[in-house]
């Protein structure tokens, strides 16, 4: 997720943070807002700023459990959708009947 909003997405270390990714406190608020569509969980903008990509994945891991949330499957499948245009999408959807 931190990757995502920024522009450094494939020169991504676990031990980066995400002011070294090239975060502002604008996409601070949009990681914070995306983790909790995508996984479910809270995360503040402030733990954002002092975690690096491995202490995020921790924190965001150990949450997910204490609410029986599996956060890699969910990261996983993020990922694979996210590598998907929006007709592949649409195709995708209308295999399965999701949409006419």
């Amino acid at each position: 997720m931190f990757t995502s909003v920024t522009s450094l997405r494939s020169h991504t270390s676990p031990n980066d943070g995400f002011v070294a990714l090239g975060g502002s406190s604008l996409l601070a608020t949009r990681v914070a807002s995306g983790v909790c569509d995508v996984f479910g969980v809270e995360v503040s903008v402030t733990d954002i700023f002092e975690c690096t990509v491995a202490e995020m994945e921790r924190r965001l891991d150990k949450q997910g459990r204490a609410r029986n949330i599996d956060i890699t499957q969910i990261a996983n499948v993020y990922r694979e959708i996210s590598k998907l245009s929006d007709e592949e999408v649409h195709s995708l959807l209308s295999e399965e009947g999701g949409t006419k």
